[in-house]
């Protein structure tokens, strides 16, 4: 159970910042503090972190436990080279919507395609 909680404070650490967090700060800071922005944000995050069990627990079956860890050990060097290379975005959009789908389709990208997620 240790190596559950070392993950989870590991990637929150690395998740301070992320690319999704810049967005949504940015946006929040051109258009004023909208409530439904921050619930359409935790929807989407709670919706990728259960697309992420649903995978883990449809591929985790599959592999014997080397094939495991070499998987971990692959997810771990793209994920610190994607943190290493990519930053966020620190600029404010030219042209923000209004729209919240907008807002979700972005977050929800941001998050699949997150080192910290992945």
């Amino acid at each position: 159970m240790s190596g559950f909680y070392l993950t989870l404070i590991a990637t929150l650490l690395a998740g301070i910042g992320a690319r999704d967090q810049v967005a949504l700060a940015l946006l929040v800071r051109a258009q004023g503090a909208r409530p439904m922005a921050l619930v359409t944000a935790i929807a989407i995050s709670l919706a990728s972190a259960a697309l992420a069990a649903w995978a883990a627990s449809f591929v985790l079956p599959m592999l014997v436990p080397r094939a495991r860890l070499v998987l971990a050990a692959m997810a771990l060097a793209l994920a610190g080279a994607e943190s290493l290379f990519l930053s966020p975005a620190r600029r404010a959009p030219a042209e923000p919507t209004r729209s919240l789908f907008a807002l979700g389709v972005v977050l929800a990208a941001h998050q699949l395609t997150d080192a910290a997620r992945f």
